[in-house]
């Protein structure tokens, strides 16, 4: 017997044999190490309270981090075959009417095959009604051969594992493999593990499966697809399923090495969910390439979705252009009226990556495309590397709890919303943002808030900090947003906010502190905020009437010294600026080729009209009484009395009459400006 995928793939799953996956999740391995899986925990460590009692292990989005189990999902010997090489092999040769079996461990009855014991099986010939079943006790490990497989069943799993210890299915070198499943689907998604029935899929297993080789194997069902109970591992082959409903799903997880995989589903791509122990359900991509049409979740891990590998092209529920439109301001709390991200629980859940608890990208490339979230989590999320490329009908990523982003390339191409969490950290990466509302949006869980444009508050749980990376945003609604504060102490941050004056490029509650990096964030003045005076010399510029995008904004010192520059994509009238290159001293200010005026920054912050004269409008706060917000009083915003603005004055004059008004290009295409 030959294990050709064993030897084509010997670099790769050398690789794996020595990869441990530090996961949370409480699912173990319970094979021994002596027989090449290595040793697995079981126990779940509790972080201890500050009360000195054990942690809570619910499953919430403040308790479930504190979950510290370690699961190691080594490739062991049973996974690539060689564990199977001393064993004699087992013809099995199906037709319409009979199998003909050559060798021990299985029998058959007509077209109905029962394997019974331990040992390599290879599958071949063509059958329109049959069955394998396998029940091969606790410890039988099997090995199937697909040599050439077409097998149908109208009346249950084509394929089925009721018993054994582990079930690898290999796919022999250039064949091609059919199993097709045309049974009704009577089953509910979230069918209970204490079920005695076996959900209807293409193939079904109760233990432990996985898939090698380097044939193909084609899965066809009206149900389900590639099912099992516990873990489920895919090391190589090509995979093409579809599937009525979930196409492949591990109920204690999934996890992808390598391979092919083309998926169609009438529910989730790949799944794993299990109502066993709180801490099972994910799903892991180390490699291969995967795609997935998935009528509803492209990837859904309870627990964990933890991606470090792989290429993936996702579309969910038909992709973005499908979503619904968002018909009012007041969605997603807009204006500030509370958190209101509650997903609909009576539709489907059309998400490209999702997770109940955390999802981790550390690698690997993603193109989404979906009608709701592209990756959603109830928990955490964190990006560290790879390249994401989203497109979605709601947020790009959405997550309840903490959002970090400290690496990889992420470029939202549509979104309602790009980034959105309670709290959001940016320490690296390199991010582009296009988004119909909020680029960047810290809502609030706060039960007493009741923020926004106009409110007197301020929630503390909000939080925006930005350290490090580079991120240009988009925006029709509010640049970056938080209903609570911004910190800002590094990275590079250019807004192309919105030409309507009901947003604003910075929008928060509470204070925007900045100590380093490079802010810059340009759009219509009517709700503009600056930053509040900090360690860093910032400037706001604002002009008495509209500039076309590409317009550029330049300063340099009176020798020509060019200190700033910056071409916002739309059409804008203000014009945040705050860099190491501005210090106290005399500039100009040039609007295109024209010189504007000159003016003196001597203040840690300072607000101009493009003039040269002083503005006091918009200087921060969401209700800031003097300095800004939508009914400012003596000192600016929408309706600023005596200091400038859309109504400035009372001569009834506008400041600064040399800049005429140029409608936006509404098909100018996006940019990253200074970038």
């Amino acid at each position: 017997m030959q294990f050709h995928f064993l030897r084509s793939n010997l670099k790769r799953i050398s690789f794996f044999l020595i990869l441990t996956i530090v996961l949370l999740t409480g699912c173990s391995e319970s094979e021994p190490s002596a027989e090449g899986d290595g040793a697995k925990t079981d126990s779940v460590t509790e972080t201890p309270s500050e009360n000195g009692e054990a942690g809570s292990t619910e499953t919430d989005n403040l308790t479930y981090s504190a979950m510290t189990v370690d699961t190691e999902l080594n490739v062991g010997k049973w996974d690539d075959g060689s564990g199977f090489s001393e064993m004699t092999e087992t013809s099995l040769v199906f037709s319409d009417s009979a199998v003909q079996v050559s060798g021990s461990g299985a029998s058959a009855e007509g077209t109905y095959v029962t394997i019974s014991s331990e040992g390599v099986y290879r599958l071949s010939g063509s059958c329109a009604e049959g069955r394998i079943y396998i029940n091969a006790g606790d410890d039988g490990h099997i090995c199937l051969i697909f040599d050439g497989l077409s097998l149908t069943s109208a009346n249950g799993a084509p394929i089925y594992v009721e018993n054994a210890k582990k079930v690898l299915l290999s796919l022999a070198d250039g064949t091609n493999n059919q199993i097709t499943d045309n049974t009704v689907d009577t089953s509910s998604d979230t069918q209970s593990e204490e079920s005695e029935t076996p959900a209807p899929a293409c193939i079904y297993s109760r233990d432990d499966l996985t898939v090698g080789g380097n044939g193909t194997l084609v899965l066809q069902g009206d149900t389900n697809g590639l099912v099992t109970k516990d873990k489920l591992k895919i090391l190589s082959g090509t995979l093409q399923i579809t599937a009525g409903n979930n196409a492949v799903r591990g109920n204690e997880c999934v996890a992808i090495y390598g391979g092919t995989l083309t998926i169609t589903a009438g529910n989730d791509g790949i799944k794993s969910h299990t109502d066993n122990e709180a801490t099972c359900g994910f799903v892991t991509i180390r490699g291969g390439s995967i795609t997935i049409n998935a009528s509803g979740d492209g990837i859904h891990g309870e627990y964990m979705v933890d991606i470090q590998g792989g290429e993936l092209n996702i579309t969910a529920g038909g992709g973005s252009a499908l979503a619904p439109a968002h018909t009012s301001d007041f969605e997603h709390g807009g204006w500030g009226f509370g958190n209101t991200t509650e997903e609909t629980t009576d539709s489907q859940s059309q998400k490209g990556i999702k997770s109940d608890y955390q999802v981790i990208l550390s690698d690997g490339e993603a193109v989404i495309d979906s009608v709701d979230d592209a990756v959603h989590s109830n928990g955490t999320i964190t990006i560290s590397g790879g390249e994401w490329t989203l497109s979605t009908g709601d947020d790009a990523v959405h997550a309840d709890s903490p959002l970090t982003v400290s690496g990889g390339v992420y470029n939202v191409l549509k979104s309602y919303e790009g980034l959105e969490s309670i709290a959001i950290t940016i320490s690296g990466g390199e991010g582009s943002i296009t988004a119909s509302d909020d680029g960047v949006n810290c809502n609030s869980d706060d039960e007493s808030f009741f923020g926004g444009r106009g409110f007197d508050s301020v929630s503390a749980s909000s939080l925006l900090t930005i350290t490090g990376g580079t991120l240009v945003v988009n925006a029709g609604g509010d640049g970056l947003d938080s209903n609570g504060n911004i910190v800002m102490s590094g990275g590079y941050v250019a807004v192309n906010g919105p030409s309507d004056n009901g947003n604003g490029a910075l929008d928060y509650a509470g204070t925007f502190q900045i100590s380093g990096g490079t802010l810059i964030a340009a759009g219509a003045s009517g709700m503009a905020q600056s930053v509040t005076p900090s360690d860093c010399y910032s400037l706001m510029i604002t002009w008495p009437s509209m500039l076309s995008g590409g317009t550029q904004v330049r300063i340099t010192k009176e020798d020509g010294t060019e200190v700033f520059s910056f071409s916002p994509t739309k059409s804008y009238n203000n014009i945040v600026i705050c860099t190491p290159d501005l210090t106290t001293g005399s500039y100009l200010l040039y609007s295109g080729t024209q010189q504007q005026c000159s003016f003196t920054i001597s203040e840690a912050q300072t607000s101009i009209s493009s003039d040269g004269s002083d503005y006091s409008g918009g200087m921060g706060g969401r209700n800031p009484g003097m300095g800004g917000g939508m009914n400012p009083g003596m000192g600016g915003g929408m309706n600023p009395g005596a200091g400038g603005g859309m109504n400035p004055g009372a001569d009834g004059t506008r400041p600064g009459r040399d800049g005429e008004y140029t409608a936006p290009d509404q098909n100018q295409d996006y940019n990253d400006g200074a970038l």
